[in-house]
């Protein structure tokens, strides 16, 4: 996902690992961009900052 480029419009600041836990070395900016774009999107956070799966996690099935 790193090598994506910008212009594909691909939403790989979606992409988290299976604990929850932001890429460390996010390609558009750092950590702190990829958690703006996915609060922008209305997730949430843990207060470790881990996005809280619980509620967001994504089963396969379309919306």
């Amino acid at each position: 996902m790193r090598k994506t480029p910008d212009n594909l419009n691909i939403p790989c600041h979606r992409v988290i690992s299976k604990s929850g836990i932001l890429a460390p070395d996010y390609a558009f900016g750092g950590k702190e961009i990829q958690r703006a774009l996915l609060e922008s999107e209305g997730i949430t956070f843990e207060q470790d900052g881990r996005v809280k799966l619980l509620k967001h996690l994504w089963d396969g099935k379309e919306t």
